[in-house]
């Protein structure tokens, strides 16, 4: 099959998929034959003009077309002219040039199934996934990985290490690429990972939240300080409290509505561990006490952007007055 679709948000393994192909079609990512374009910038009629064309500097070519999104519901903003005709597409599909290998990278959930088009495609393309794994699939494929890598884990040292690469696979990747140069022959610890491995306030932030709601001012403000030192903003802190903040309390809503954790994560758009921990989380705090912590927080929000507090001093007086 020449024509391929990759459904998914998940960049590694859309990245992967990609290089695979290209490899089948006996091309380098990097090959003249090898070309880009955006669905937002170019037509898709022009993507297809550029498919039937004939490669001059190789037997095959590949086309990636990316922010396919005229196959699914999402309305995004485009910078050309004129529409995507769909139809010359199901017209090409019915005849593609056997030269070219025609890649659609398609960077959401689902398809729209309504548009004849997908149908199409779903018949006569061949539609890789490229979605975020859930919490058995990742832990499935870092088991995999470190098999191949030859290396050893302790099984909280691989929380660890999830947790700080925020479950996503390209930076988990490059962590094990370098766990794999620094040679350690017996398993990997805990301190290993906090050692290695950086942390960011993404992974982080929950020990700040759960500092906080447990009205441990001390050690929120150890860790307020630790994001100052290592850059980050206090808008930044703040805003991601927040966001935070609302998601223990979705999940939780989600939850005793009776959706499943890979429903809950399909529906708000979040990764399904990040799902998983949320869930653990809104279990530990009274909803009640997170609500009262986002309505202080947004009201202290207006409060710096209006100039009526010092962002710093502001964050920390609500820090002081919370944990009381």
């Amino acid at each position: 099959m020449s024509v391929h679709i990759i459904l998914g948000e998940d960049r590694y393994l859309t990245e992967t998929t990609i290089t695979t192909l290209c490899q089948q079609a006996g091309l380098a990512r990097d090959d003249f034959g090898v070309m880009q374009g955006s669905l937002l910038e170019q037509s898709l009629q022009d993507i297809i003009q550029d498919a039937n064309t004939t490669s001059l500097f190789a037997e095959r070519k590949v086309i990636i077309a990316r922010d396919a999104y005229c196959f699914t519901g999402k309305r995004v903003k485009q910078t050309f002219d004129g529409e995507h005709q769909l139809a010359v597409l199901e017209r090409y599909l019915q005849h593609p040039n056997p030269e070219t290998v025609l890649i659609f990278v398609v960077p959401a959930e689902k398809f729209d199934e309504r548009k004849k088009v997908v149908k199409a495609l779903k018949q006569l393309a061949t539609v890789h996934l490229a979605q975020p794994l859930n919490d058995k699939q990742l832990h499935s494929w870092l088991e995999q990985q470190l098999i191949n890598r030859q290396l050893q884990f302790e099984a909280i040292a691989k929380q660890a290490l999830l947790t700080r690469c925020d479950f996503q696979l390209e930076m988990l990747v490059h962590e094990l690429d370098k766990y794999q140069l620094y040679g350690k022959q017996e398993r990997y610890t805990v301190g290993d990972v906090e050692m290695l491995t950086p942390d960011n306030l993404q992974s982080d932030i929950f020990q700040f939240i759960d500092a906080l709601l447990l009205k441990k001012f001390f050690l929120a403000q150890k860790q307020l300080d630790k994001y100052l030192q290592e850059g980050e903003d206090v808008f930044g802190v703040i805003a991601l409290v927040a966001n935070q903040l609302k998601l223990l309390l979705q999940v939780k809503a989600l939850h005793d509505s009776g959706l499943n954790p890979q429903t809950i994560a399909s529906r708000l758009g979040v990764h399904p561990y990040r799902v998983k921990l949320a869930l653990e989380k809104s279990r530990q705090h009274a909803p009640q006490l997170v609500m009262q912590t986002l309505t202080a927080l947004t009201e202290l929000d207006v409060q710096v952007k209006q100039g009526q507090m010092d962002k710093k001093l502001g964050f920390e007086l609500f820090m002081i007055r919370f944990c009381q």
